[in-house]
């Protein structure tokens, strides 16, 4: 469990589970559906943004490394699809165009795992630091 800080006097306890985390992620994604943005000032409403924006460079990432593991197990298999490309583009009905682009990203800033069992470095380490801080 990991514990970040909030504000200066709020403190929140995050789960290690990345399905708890996901579970979170979408709690929150719907509360934020029904926020009432009209209450925001201008200077608000463009922090706000800027970090949602922060928050979606990093689950490029995020999807990124999910979609490695998807790969190197050979999950989609499960799902009944014969590749990583089907699966997303008909399993989670992504389309060929954004299932490729997802691959393209994952291939350039996952760490992939070697045929001998080590983790290899990304393609673009520059670009998945980036990605990682919400910068790109």
């Amino acid at each position: 469990m990991e514990v970040i800080r909030m504000g200066a006097s709020t403190a929140l306890a995050l789960p290690d589970d990345p399905a708890e985390l996901a579970d979170l992620l979408d709690a929150a994604a719907s509360k934020l559906l029904d926020a009432r943005f009209s209450v925001e000032t201008e200077d608000g409403l463009l922090v706000l943004e800027e970090s949602l924006e922060r928050v979606h460079r990093r689950l490029d990432g995020v999807d990124a490394a999910l979609l490695v593991e998807v790969s190197d197990r050979g999950a989609y298999r499960k799902a009944g699809y014969l590749s990583v490309h089907s699966y997303l583009a008909q399993g989670l009905r992504l389309g060929d165009g954004a299932a490729s682009r997802r691959r393209t990203s994952a291939a350039a800033i996952g760490r992939f795992t070697a045929m001998t069992g080590e983790t290899l470095a990304p393609v673009l380490p520059d670009t998945a630091a980036a990605v990682a801080e919400g910068a790109i």
